[in-house]
């Protein structure tokens, strides 16, 4: 996601949380066994569950995703005066935006989401 813009999202039974973050240039902290520049908050917006058409969560979970396709899909299903719908499962595995309620077609776009590796074992769970 090099050059893009990286949001992060949480979801839990109250709503969900959107990101994104500076990277504040040169700073490197000590995190684990491997470095990482520092980010700082930048942008966070909330939408609570009144806000949205369906709110369904089987487990709490946050990621990041690039807001470039996202921002694609949701501008074209605005023209079409259609919704969009989001389809996750764990971070590091594909989220799948969806316009569902045009009456000619179905749209689904696959996007690849990182998550903190030490919150997914092996097997799909959460740790």
């Amino acid at each position: 996601m090099k050059n893009d813009v990286e949001v992060t999202m949480k979801v839990d039974e109250e709503g969900v949380t959107f990101r994104n973050y500076h990277s504040s240039c040169g700073a490197i902290s000590y995190n684990g066994s491997e470095f990482r520049a520092r980010k700082k908050v930048k942008t966070e917006a909330t939408l609570g569950v009144d806000k949205v058409s369906r709110h369904e969560v089987s487990i709490e979970v946050e990621f990041s995703f690039s807001l470039k396709e996202v921002m694609a899909i949701a501008l074209f299903a605005d023209q079409l005066g259609s919704e969009v719908c989001l389809y996750y499962d764990l971070p590091g595995r594909p989220m799948v935006l969806s316009i569902e309620s045009h009456p000619n077609f179905d749209v689904e776009l696959a996007l690849p989401t990182i998550g903190n590796e030490d919150e997914v074992d092996l097997d799909g769970g959460i740790v």
